[in-house]
């Protein structure tokens, strides 16, 4: 018996023959982990006496997104560069919390960042950054998420960071 049956909802779908929208379609979901995926009057006969069924009438349901290019271990430092140009944001505002940002930080960062991920739908990250190791072990694998991680490589030039610890100046006189 499955627990979630998602019924009559327009489908998106990634896998198999039926790759596309399927119009009046279900989702069958048993401990977690979708088992079939097709026509609701097909399914319907196979999957009957779900714990938990949902009318999808008018809506769509699509697979988990990808966001290829994220760093959830900088969550906790969201919106300290905001209004910085460009690269200035990494040397002249960045660097003076990354100075006092620890291990830890960055791995309660990956575990906000993931929950904000999946409460968007979000089910597939591209990961760049430090401690990747631990952070898949302590926070990825167990959300489920699916994460391409690779380690941070970033080479600027000495001249363009002469104090990497020196706050940037946003209204200079």
């Amino acid at each position: 018996m499955v627990d979630i049956f998602i019924e009559h909802g327009l489908l998106l779908t990634m896998k198999g023959e039926g790759v596309g929208p399927i119009e009046d379609g279900a989702v069958a979901i048993e401990d977690g982990r979708i088992v079939e995926v097709g026509k609701t009057h097909r399914l319907k006969q196979r999957y009957r006496g779900a714990e938990w069924v949902l009318d999808a009438r008018g809506k769509a349901v699509l697979p988990g997104l990808v966001d290829a290019h994220i760093h959830t271990s900088l969550s906790l430092l969201r919106g300290e560069a905001q209004d910085v140009p460009e690269i200035e944001w990494m040397l002249k505002t960045l660097a003076p919390f990354m100075k006092y940002f620890t291990r830890e930080h960055r791995i309660a960062g990956a575990a906000l960042g993931v929950l904000e991920a999946i409460k968007a739908g979000t089910t597939c990250i591209g990961e760049v950054g430090s401690d990747l190791e631990e952070i898949t072990r302590r926070i990825y694998l167990p959300s489920g998420v699916r994460a391409c991680i690779a380690p941070l490589i970033n080479e600027i030039g000495p001249d363009s960071r002469p104090d990497p610890y020196k706050p940037y100046i946003f209204y200079p006189e």
